[in-house]
Order: C-alpha cells, then sequence, then structure tokens
C-alpha cells in the first residue's frame, strides 16, 4: 500500500513538472513571436537597413570574386647606346626651328671685298668661321629685273608656320555656368566628365560649398547673382543644383522662423523668384535641378516640398526644372546607394553618408541636365545657321545667247541679254470653303431611289423571339450549322 502511495506521488510530481515546463515554454513562446515575426517584415526599417548592409555586402564579395589581378613582369630600362641606322623622331616644333636656323640667311658682306695676300687660299677656307664669306662663295648680286626664285626651305618653313598658328586651340564657343552648394560642386564635376572631349564646351564651376538659400548671413546668393551678372564674365547656360543645406530656420528682421512654417516658406520662395528673375532679365536660359532622395527619411521628406518650391518658382520665370529624384530610388520607390548608370550598368551611386554622390552618380546627374544644355544650344544654332545661308546667283549657259561687246572707254564689258520668257501663269483651283450638306438624319436613299433599310422585325406572337425566350420553344435548326445534331448526317 505505501509503495502504491509513493508512485502515485511520484506521478503526480511528473505532470506538475511537466505543466510547469509547457507554460514556460508557451509564454516563451509568446514573448519572442513578435521578433521572430519582425525578422521577416520589411516594413521595420531596422530590418531593412540590416538586409541592406547585407546585400551590399554581397554584392562586394561578387565584385572581389569577379576582378582578376592580372601581375605582369618587371622590365628593366637600359640606357644603351642606338643601334646603327636609328633615327631619333624629333617633333615638329623643334624641327620648324631647325629648318628656320638653317634658311637663315648670312649677314651682308661688301661685294668689293678682296682676299688677304698673305695667307693661301686653302689656309683661309679651313680656319674660316662656319658662317663667315670667303670670296668663292660670294655669288654675284642680282641684276634688277631678273626672275628671282623664292628658297623652297622657306616657303616649308612658312607654311608649317601658317599650319602651327591655324592649330592654336580657340576660346570655347559655349560657357555653362554652374551654381549651387556641395551638390552642385559635384554635379560640375559630373558636366566636366560630359564635356571633356568637346572643346568647345567650357563648365564654369561657381559653387560655395556648405552654402544655401537660408543662411545669407554666410553667403548670400540672390546677392552673388546679381554681381556675377553685372561683372565682366558671360556665360551662354546656368546650372543649378542647390538645397542640401537649407533645412533650418530662417533669421531677418521680424525674427526667427522655423523651416515648414508659412513665413518659412514665403521667404525662400521668394529667394528663387529673385534668382531666377535675374537670369529671366538678362535672357540667360536657367536649368534648376531638384535635389535627388536622401537617406534621412526627414530630410527626404522636406526635400520633396523643397522640389515643390523650386518648380513653381523656376516655370514661373522661363526656366527649365529637371526631376531627378526617381533616378536614385530603387523598385520600391526607396533609397538605394546602386542603381543604373548612364550605360545601364549596376554601379554604386551614392556615398555612405547618404547624402554626395560617387563618380558614377555625378556623371547620371549631370546626364539629366546636358540633354537640356543640347536643346538650348541646338535652338541657339537654327536661327544662326538660317541667317547665314547664302543664295548663289543663277549662272546662264553658254548657249542662251549671250553677245559680248566690245570694251568702252572705261573698260568694262557689257552684255546684251535676252529678255527672258514670260513665266506661265499657275491657275490654282479656288477651295470652297464647305462642302455640301448632308443631314446626318435623313435615310439612306439607293440609286434607283428606293429607301435603304432592314427588313421589318416581327413582334407578334409568331416571331422567333417571342416563341424562343418567352414561349420557350426551341430554335429550328439548320442544315450544316454548328447546332445540327441530326443523325445520319445528310
Amino acid at each position: 500500500m505505501i509503495h502504491r502511495s509513493a508512485n502515485i506521488v511520484a506521478h503526480r510530481n511528473r505532470l506538475a513538472s511537466c505543466l510547469l515546463a509547457a507554460i514556460a515554454a508557451l509564454m516563451l513562446f509568446l514573448s519572442a513571436a513578435p521578433d521572430a515575426a519582425a525578422q521577416y517584415d520589411d516594413s521595420n526599417p531596422s530590418v531593412y537597413w540590416r538586409l541592406e548592409r547585407q546585400r551590399e555586402q554581397k554584392f562586394k564579395r561578387e565584385q572581389m570574386r569577379q576582378r582578376r589581378v592580372i601581375q605582369r613582369p618587371t622590365r628593366l630600362i637600359r640606357r644603351a647606346r642606338p643601334r646603327r641606322g636609328y633615327t631619333r623622331t624629333v617633333p615638329a616644333s623643334k624641327r620648324l626651328r631647325n629648318e628656320e636656323a638653317v634658311t637663315k640667311p648670312a649677314p651682308p658682306t661688301s661685294a668689293t671685298a678682296q682676299p688677304d695676300a698673305s695667307k693661301p687660299d686653302a689656309a683661309t677656307t679651313a680656319n674660316a668661321a662656319p658662317g663667315a664669306a670667303t670670296p668663292n662663295a660670294v655669288k654675284p648680286a642680282a641684276q634688277p629685273g631678273a626672275d628671282a626664285k623664292p628658297d623652297a626651305n622657306a616657303q616649308s618653313a612658312g607654311n608649317a608656320s601658317k599650319t602651327e598658328k591655324a592649330a592654336v586651340p580657340q576660346a570655347p564657343a559655349i560657357r555653362i555656368a554652374v551654381i549651387g552648394d556641395n551638390i552642385g560642386s559635384q554635379l560640375a564635376r559630373g558636366l566636366n566628365q560630359t564635356y571633356e572631349e568637346t572643346p568647345q564646351v567650357e563648365i564654369v564651376k561657381l559653387t560655395k560649398d556648405n552654402s544655401g538659400l537660408v543662411r545669407s548671413d554666410y553667403y548670400d546668393w540672390p546677392e552673388k547673382v546679381r554681381e556675377l551678372l553685372a561683372s565682366d564674365t558671360k556665360f551662354d547656360v546656368a546650372v543649378m543644383m542647390i538645397g542640401s543645406n537649407d533645412r533650418q530656420q530662417i533669421r531677418d528682421a521680424s525674427g526667427a522662423h522655423p523651416p515648414g512654417t508659412p513665413d518659412w516658406e514665403n521667404i525662400y520662395a521668394a529667394r528663387i523668384a529673385s534668382i531666377a528673375s535675374q537670369f529671366q532679365k538678362q535672357k540667360i536660359p536657367l536649368i534648376w535641378l531638384g535635389m535627388p532622395i536622401m537617406r534621412n527619411e526627414r530630410l527626404a521628406t522636406d526635400l520633396v516640398r523643397f522640389n515643390q518650391m523650386y518648380r513653381e518658382g523656376v516655370q514661373k520665370y522661363g526656366g527649365t526644372y529637371i526631376d531627378v529624384w526617381e533616378a536614385f530610388v530603387d523598385d520600391r520607390n526607396r533609397f538605394t546607394l546602386y542603381g543604373p548608370n548612364v550605360n545601364g550598368e549596376t554601379v554604386r551611386l551614392r556615398l555612405s553618408d547618404g547624402v554626395h554622390f560617387t563618380k558614377a552618380g555625378s556623371r547620371k546627374v549631370a546626364h539629366f541636365a546636358s540633354v537640356d544644355i543640347k536643346r538650348i544650344i541646338d535652338r541657339r544654332k537654327q536661327p544662326a545657321a538660317a541667317a547665314g545661308i547664302a543664295v548663289a546667283p543663277a549662272q546662264m549657259p553658254a548657249s542662251a545667247g549671250v553677245k559680248v561687246l566690245a570694251p568702252d572707254a572705261a573698260g568694262s564689258l557689257r552684255a546684251a541679254l535676252p529678255r527672258p520668257a514670260a513665266p506661265a501663269q499657275v491657275v490654282v483651283p479656288v477651295k470652297p470653303a464647305a462642302g455640301p450638306v448632308v443631314r446626318l438624319t435623313a435615310e439612306p436613299v439607293a440609286t434607283d431611289g428606293k429607301l435603304i433599310s432592314a427588313p421589318a422585325l416581327q413582334t407578334g406572337s409568331s416571331s422567333a423571339a417571342v416563341r424562343s425566350l418567352v414561349q420557350g420553344q426551341p430554335v429550328a435548326s439548320q442544315r450544316g450549322r454548328a447546332d445540327d445534331f441530326a443523325w445520319p448526317k445528310k
């Protein structure tokens, strides 16, 4: 009996321990379930950036795996004597100076100079200076009226000098001024890459780091633009990109205005309009690029409002606004460090700070500006090309009956041309202002005068529609139709 009671107690203890373990497991599961679910929730910001870092590290590992290191053997540079038959290539500029030195005429000497009788001729010739004139080398003076032949070497030297003068690079025909802050400076770098092989275009960088339209005490952009337009610096197109440092309060005589308030937006919009109106008065095309997306969500939200103000202010004064926001987002419209470049390859476009661009990113931003720059340049070339068209005079053939008279006292020739035939009169038919009036509600009539109309529909109880839809009678099938189920087939 005692042994049986001990077993019952032990069994109860095991059940109690199992129940406690189950309760503990249940509590642990309930406490860890949200964290486990958050690991697969992309809407969680921390999880999103962790996955983003993992994707970035994976991309770097793949790039390092694909990169091949090629080690080439080192070759020593030996300064040995040139072999026989070796010819050194002389640059054209040095060759020209050597030719000019060779073809330079000797100083004039007297034609009546007599040789010194105290010295033999051979010794005199051997000891003479390289440029001295000897009696044997004296040439008779050219007689007046004799044909003088130009020196071939002198002509070649003159032609070479003309070629060098013609090869001097000319001043750039188009100057583009880039204005802005740190982002604008990177835009200028991208435009330099875009037009590095186009000498006709010059990029003038007029950016100021850490500047903006808010802190006029640090750098007053409306006043600087006014001074720039009044100076001797002339340019054809202005490109502006600014706003990354403007998420701060504006201070004026009335006090401090936090960003986002109505007073702040009014002052900021007035400064945008001041810059755009100055370019409009000077008739200089203004291209204003909006801000791209930033990694900081609050900054990106404020920049959306900034871009709206840029668009309204620039377009109001005839400028061009370019939106580059969607060029630096992923398929979910979120910030991303990587994206397609101008060649369609996936590369890194933004730096780790989430604000500035890489070299490929600067080139991509400049691509959007270069499209409108090309359009403005082409628009300017069209009037110049139209004004420079010259119409060649029509030439009369030899068999047109031209009679040349003898020269008159003044020595000029006059030609008696036959009167051209009167051009045939071209009769242009007069097109009537309107055609014949056609009534849209008139019933069509056939050629024989009968009306062209469909047969009248049967609306009585004998019509097929009433029999099939109202009375429920089956429609009689026709031979050869799809609903002909007669068997055997006839």
